[in-house]
């Protein structure tokens, strides 16, 4: 079984004075300070910039733009103290898992409405105007995301020119493992050189003692990322008391104490002899991060960290952001936006139900079983486009120039006129203003059946709109790859929603012409 890396931090990262080297590189902290100050510098530049075309387009002058500088560093600061809070600084952030477009959107909005609660905290509304901070938040947006992909090209390009010092690593397993664990690097881009890899023998061919100290010392492993793999035998009494394991143990930490060692990764496997608890104290007296291996079968998952239920450790390998600080932005968006919405459009939904009316026969609302957050069922509203009200256990679904498609029916539903109603199922907390569309209860009970995770997107209410709705995901699906490509979109949502990725989806609900897509 392959084994990936876990972080389970039991010391500080290495410090220290290295040996020297014989080039110029940039140091890990150094890489930080250089990148932090890089954006905030352009925030600040950007801010002036805005000013000064503000004030020209107003006044025909620049006027004196500098004034703005302090303003462009109140943002940058809280920009780059909320990245720096989550690690996003660390270079796997950029070579492994880059910050993405949803998290700089939803940092900079913070960044906004920090400042927009300081100018109205100190009264100080006369400094900024509505137009400047607009236009700010505009190209600041623009600029922070170009600033992020020059620091990350930047990065890979010193990272190849060996520029940008490299992490340092040991590591501790069986063959097989230490292999898997090397393929998960991706190569010299991750900025991770393995400087040493010990192995351990399976248990049935393990001797009792070292078998040659001066044929198995790690001082005489190669300093190559993919240089061969020294083989060092272990005990297999399941104990590390043993003196030749001991000598072992000894002579690893004193290698990885002359070499620098910044992460040492154990790999244990099942019947190993290696006794973790023990390995783990003989490295503690290093300043080096000890990382724990974890089985192959967790790499694919986007989230795995590691937690306490009570007293006990675990691996999280997801996390459904249930929480009251998760839910509650979201929810109190929802609940203003729908409460104004059905204020504002009261009159249109008036002249709505009356041509509905006129035209046909029937109610004006349409209602339908839905399934909601944790598969609860909830009836949905929506304005009736037409004369047929299926909602049994066989529905099928709306067709391109569809007979049962009433006139009045056919253009509300092009527009998606006919969604609004569904205002008053996010007021009540039935749905969300923005989520995974909810499919009649039919369709859930046979799409669950036939396409893996289809359940997860009942993790969330259900929205209005969704991610996959404005990327053209909508209408009949005929196939199952149509409705996985749709899921797909959906748990990307799921796992990166936020306020900022609402408003976002909304704007493209309202203009983005995939939105309008097989609306029939």
């Amino acid at each position: 079984m392959g084994f990936t890396a876990v972080t389970v931090a039991f010391d500080h990262p290495s410090s220290g004075n290295r040996p020297k080297i014989s080039r110029f590189r940039l140091g890990r902290s150094a890489f930080t300070l250089v990148a932090m100050v890089f954006e905030a510098a352009t925030i600040a530049l950007i801010a002036i910039a805005a000013g000064a075309g503000y004030h020209w387009f107003g006044y025909g002058t620049p006027g004196n733009a500098l004034d703005y500088a302090p303003v462009g560093l109140l943002v940058a600061l809280v920009y780059i103290s909320t990245f720096a809070l989550k690690g996003s600084y660390a270079i796997e952030k950029y070579v492994v898992a880059s910050r993405g477009l949803n998290p700089i959107i939803s940092t900079w909005t913070f960044a906004f409405i920090v400042l927009i609660v300081f100018v109205f905290l100190t009264k100080s509304s006369d400094m900024v105007s509505r137009g400047w901070v607009s236009l700010f938040y505009a190209t600041g947006l623009a600029g922070a995301l170009l600033t992020d992909w020059t620091i990350a090209a930047f990065l890979q390009r010193a990272l190849r020119a060996g520029l940008v010092q490299r992490r340092r690593v040991m590591v501790l397993g069986n063959a097989d493992e230490i292999r898997s664990f090397r393929k998960h690097l991706r190569g010299r881009r991750t900025g991770v050189d393995i400087v040493s890899c010990i192995t351990l023998p399976p248990p049935s061919l393990a001797s009792p003692s070292l078998a040659s100290p001066s044929s198995t010392s790690p001082r005489q492993l190669a300093a190559a990322q993919d240089g061969p793999i020294a083989h060092a035998a272990m005990t297999n009494t399941g104990s590390l008391g043993g003196d030749g394991t001991a000598e072992l143990l000894e002579d690893a930490v004193q290698y990885a104490r002359q070499h620098w060692i910044d992460d040492i990764v154990i790999l244990p496997s099942r019947g190993s002899s290696l006794n973790l608890d023990e390995t783990i104290e003989a490295f503690l007296d290093l300043p080096a991060r000890i990382h724990i291996g974890t089985p192959d079968e967790l790499q694919h998952r986007s989230h795995v960290e590691v937690s306490r239920i009570g007293g006990a450790t675990t691996l999280a390998v997801s996390e459904p952001r249930t929480a009251f600080f998760h839910r509650a932005p979201k929810r109190a968006f929802d609940v203003v936006i729908s409460m104004m919405g059905l204020i504002l459009l009261a009159p249109m939904f008036l002249i709505i139900g009356l041509l509905i009316k006129l035209e046909t026969p029937g109610p004006v609302f349409f209602r339908q079983r839905r399934h909601g957050f944790n598969q609860g069922e909830f009836r949905i509203w929506k304005f009736r486009s037409m004369s047929t009200m299926d909602d049994g256990n066989v529905i099928r679904q709306a067709e391109k120039n569809d007979v049962r498609v009433t006139k009045i029916g056919r253009l509300l539903r092009r527009t998606n006129i006919d969604e609004l109603p569904q205002l008053i199922n996010v007021l009540c907390g039935e749905m969300s203003l923005v989520g995974p569309r909810p499919h009649a209860v039919a369709h859930d009970m046979e799409y669950q059946r036939r396409i893996e995770r289809y359940g997860r997107r009942l993790n969330v209410r259900p929205g209005i709109t969704g991610w996959a709705q404005v990327n053209g995901y909508r209408g009949q699906t005929k196939a199952d790859h149509e409705m996985r490509e749709r899921i797909s979109y959906d748990l990307y949502y799921i796992d990166n929603w936020s306020v900022a990725f609402d408003i976002y989806i909304i704007a493209l609900t309202m203009l983005s012409p995939k939105a309008f897509k097989n609306a029939y």
